[in-house]
């Protein structure tokens, strides 16, 4: 948005458009209400994406990203598989971009950290990314939320005898 695009958020998560919208979103599309089709080539409709689902999500966003656009996959949390043609890529010069952050090296890591703090700074997240401080007891229970979809945001689980303050957004 920062950079002058209108963005859409697509969720699988019925009742947090506001909460999506508070966060950015221009507009948002339940995950559900999406015709996936089903050709190699589907109308191109995004000008890019960032894919945190894999599957049939990223699957889809091959085919409906426009010419030029890229997709940055960030997750598999539907699946690690990828069902595809090349013709995206080639057709329509569609590049898919992996992206491994764990073995970043340190320079380039704040040098990154530095503009997400600074130019590419979001305004105003303080209190928008849900988050709470959980004990080890807890985890199960967060896990069956985050599974059954019903977690927003984030946990810390804090260890016996540690007080912990959420971190900041």
């Amino acid at each position: 948005k920062q950079a002058g695009f209108a963005t859409v958020a697509i969720t699988g998560k019925v009742g947090v458009e506001g909460y999506l919208h508070a966060l950015g979103a221009d507009r948002v599309i339940e995950r559900q209400h999406l015709d996936l089709g089903g050709k190699p080539l589907e109308q191109a409709l995004w000008g890019g994406a960032v894919d945190n689902l894999g599957g049939e999500m990223l699957t889809y966003l091959t085919r409906t990203v426009k010419p030029w656009g890229n997709i940055a996959c960030i997750g598999l949390a539907e699946s690690p598989l990828l069902n595809t043609t090349v013709m995206p890529l080639i057709l329509r010069g569609v590049s898919l971009l992996g992206i491994h952050s764990v073995e970043v090296p340190r320079p380039w890591r704040l040098k990154l950290w530095e503009r997400l703090a600074g130019e590419w700074k979001l305004p105003d997240l303080k209190g928008r990314i849900v988050k709470a401080v959980i004990g080890l007891e807890e985890v199960p229970l967060a896990c069956k939320e985050l599974i059954a979809g019903r977690a927003r945001g984030r946990y810390v689980v804090g260890l016996a005898g540690e007080q912990l303050e959420p971190p900041e957004s």
